[in-house]
C-alpha cells in the first residue's frame, strides 16, 4: 500500500508534461517509476507506476487543470485498487496488487524528473508552485467518502516515508536544502538544470490552509537516498 499527496498551485500554463512529485526516468530500467504524479501534455493530472510483475499502471484524469488555481492531488493504492484524486474526487482507478521495488539510482524528486538530457526544459519542470508533498507506506484517506484532502498541513506518523512542507529553506546557491518533517530525515537538496538554472525557485504563494502564511515554494528537490516502499 502507498499514497503520494501534494498541494499545488498551477502556473500560467498547465500543458507540456509537468512533474509534480515522484520517481521517474524516461530512459530508466526496472524500478524507475514508483509512482510519479504529473500533468500530461494537455494538462490532465496523471499517475504512472509499475507493479512487481512488472506491468505499467497509468491513472489518467478526466479534464485539464485550470491555470493559476490551487489543487489537492493524490494517488493511493490499497493493494487491490490504485486511485487518482483531484480535490477529493476520484478521477481514475485501476486494479493493482503490488508495486515494483524502486531503482534507487533514480531519485525521488519534487517539481521535475531525472530526464535533464531528454527534456530541454530540464526534466519536465512544474511551472506553478508546490506547497507540500507527503509520501506514505499506507493508502491514506480512502473510505466511504473517498480521499478527503487534508484541511491542515500534512502531519507525520509512523507510516510517513517523507513529508516536505517546503516552507523552510537553508543555504544559498547550489547548497540550498529544505527539511523532511517525517521520521526518516530525507532532506531535500536544490538541483539546478543546465538548461535553465532559475526555474526552480518560484517565489511565494499563500498557503491554502492559512492564507495569511506565505509559503516559499522550491520546485526542484532531489532525494537521492529515498528508499522504496511496499
Amino acid at each position: 500500500s502507498w499514497c503520494l499527496e501534494g498541494k499545488i498551485k498551477t502556473g500560467a500554463s498547465v500543458t507540456g508534461n509537468q512533474i509534480i512529485a515522484g520517481r521517474f526516468q524516461y530512459s530508466g530500467g526496472a524500478g524507475a517509476a514508483q509512482p510519479v504524479i504529473y500533468l500530461n501534455s494537455t494538462g490532465v493530472p496523471t499517475c504512472v507506476y509499475r507493479t512487481a510483475i512488472p506491468t505499467t499502471i497509468a491513472l489518467v484524469g478526466v479534464t485539464a487543470l485550470l491555470a493559476n488555481t490551487q489543487y489537492d492531488i493524490a494517488a493511493n493504492c490499497d493493494g487491490v485498487t490504485a486511485r487518482l484524486f483531484v480535490n477529493g474526487v476520484m478521477v481514475s482507478s485501476a486494479a493493482a496488487t503490488s508495486i515494483e521495488a524502486a531503482d534507487n539510482s533514480t531519485p525521488f524528486m519534487i517539481g521535475r524528473d531525472s530526464d535533464i538530457q531528454i527534456s530541454q526544459n530540464g526534466g519536465y519542470p512544474f511551472s506553478g508552485t508546490i506547497e507540500e508533498v507527503r509520501l506514505s507506506s499506507v493508502s491514506r484517506g480512502y473510505g466511504a467518502l473517498g480521499y478527503v484532502p487534508a484541511t491542515a498541513p500534512f502531519a507525520s506518523d509512523a507510516s510517513t516515508i517523507g513529508l516536505w512542507h517546503l516552507d523552510t529553506i537553508t543555504g544559498t546557491g547550489l547548497t540550498m536544502t529544505t527539511p523532511d518533517s517525517g521520521p526518516n530525515g530525507y532532506t531535500g537538496n536544490l538541483v539546478r538544470s543546465p538548461f535553465n538554472d532559475s526555474i526552480y525557485l518560484s517565489g511565494t504563494v499563500a498557503d491554502p490552509v492559512a492564507p495569511s502564511v506565505t509559503t516559499t515554494a522550491v520546485n526542484c528537490l532531489v532525494f537521492s537516498s529515498l528508499s522504496h516502499y511496499h
